[in-house]
C-alpha cells in the first residue's frame, strides 16, 4: 500500500484513528494510473497497449494527399512531409 504516512511519513504522532480513515480513502478511491494491485496494472497495460496499436501501428488507408495533410497539421514544414513522403512511396508508417 503505497501511503506516506505508512512509509516515509511516519511518526510516533500518527495514531491509528488517523491513520484509518487515509487507508479507508484509498481503498474506496483507488488510482488507477498508478495501481498497487498487480491485475489492475496488468489490465491498464493491455489496454493500453492495444488502444496504442489501434491508434498508431496499423497500416494506413489514407491517400497521400490526405496523409500530407495529417504531417503538415502536426506541424511539419509542407515541403518537407512532400519529399520525405515521396522518398518512401508514400507510406508514412
Amino acid at each position: 500500500m503505497c501511503l506516506d504516512i505508512l512509509k516515509d511519513q511516519w511518526s510516533r504522532a500518527v495514531r491509528l484513528k488517523t491513520a484509518l480513515p487515509s487507508v479507508q480513502a484509498l481503498l474506496s478511491a483507488p488510482e488507477l494510473r498508478d495501481p498497487q494491485d498487480a491485475l489492475v496494472a496488468r489490465q491498464t497495460f493491455i489496454d493500453t497497449a492495444r488502444s496504442w496499436t489501434e491508434n498508431f501501428a496499423r497500416v494506413s488507408s489514407l491517400g497521400v494527399e490526405e496523409k500530407m495533410k495529417r504531417l503538415v497539421e502536426m506541424g511539419f514544414a509542407d515541403d518537407l512531409v512532400r519529399s520525405s513522403l515521396a522518398a518512401i512511396g508514400g507510406d508514412e508508417g
